[in-house]
């Protein structure tokens, strides 16, 4: 059974006020009063104040502790780090929903994985997108819409709950994903592979016009171009869905090393889009 450390705090000290004042009062029963009061006060606040702090004061180093690859993030760009901290320290102490721990570690996650993918490791890139095919087929047997989501999550204003994908993927799929995405950031902070070379910049573009002909022959060019509204309702998200899926497994489908440089190739171009 999983213990709640903020559950243990507040017994702990509801017990140790308990003692204090019935060794006070204990003669006199008119003040059994005051002792439910203080209790009940002793109770709100640890809930509402004293384990807000402590959470925020420790998750930092709890977090380091606990996760190589988040601490090695954290050394590489710590003002990036820091902003990532400082939302959720603010988060824990303004009780918001417990989920929004979850959002803003995705989110640095995301943020660091998607600068990293352009000098990890081809082998590395490869395993991670293989998994994350095979998360799509689940969420796709369900609902087209999750493939969606989950791909392009930064287009979409409404946050799907956490366990709802987890629902239909299981727990081993969301974990690999989570360890591949890791593995793949760790690639690129340890031994980062060089910048595309002419011909293989070439070479990844020509495989993707290839890629890009096949899927606008199949789905058609309007399918391609959803990618970029994902989160349109009027869109046909099975057809767009089977497209990303698609997509992936013609790029995987080319061998580690080639489906690693245009993966890599891919990520350069959204870095030059965005500047």
């Amino acid at each position: 059974m999983d213990v709640n450390l903020s559950d243990v705090i507040t017994v702990i000290l509801v017990c140790l006020v308990s003692w204090i004042v019935l060794r006070l009062f204990i003669q006199n029963e008119k003040r059994i009063v005051l002792m439910v009061i203080l209790i009940a006060g002793v109770f709100l606040a640890t809930q509402k104040y004293f384990i807000p702090l402590y959470e925020a004061d420790t998750y930092e180093t709890s977090l380091r502790r606990s996760d190589s690859v988040i601490d090695l993030m954290a050394k590489k760009s710590p003002e990036k780090f820091n902003r990532y901290i400082e939302k959720v320290k603010q988060s824990l102490l303004h009780h918001a929903d417990k989920n929004k721990t979850f959002y803003y570690t995705n989110e640095y996650i995301n943020s660091v994985f998607s600068e990293s993918i352009p000098y990890a490791s081809n082998k590395s890139l490869y395993v991670f997108f293989q998994n994350e095919l095979e998360i799509d087929k689940k969420l796709f047997l369900v609902d087209p819409h999750l493939v969606l989501y989950i791909e392009f999550i930064d287009q979409f204003k409404t946050k799907t709950d956490p366990g709802t994908i987890l629902s239909v993927t299981g727990d081993r799929l969301i974990e690999n994903s989570a360890r591949l995405k890791e593995a793949v950031i760790q690639s690129a902070l340890e031994s980062p592979e060089p910048p595309l070379t002419n011909v293989e910049n070439n070479r990844a573009a020509q495989s993707v016009d290839a890629i890009s002909a096949k899927l606008t022959e199949v789905y058609g060019k309007e399918t391609l171009l959803n990618f970029n509204r994902a989160e349109d309702p009027t869109i046909d998200q099975k057809k767009t869905a089977e497209a990303i899926m698609r997509f992936y497994s013609e790029i995987l489908a080319r061998g580690e090393d080639e489906a690693g440089l245009i993966f890599r190739y891919l990520a350069y171009q959204m870095v030059k889009n965005k500047s």
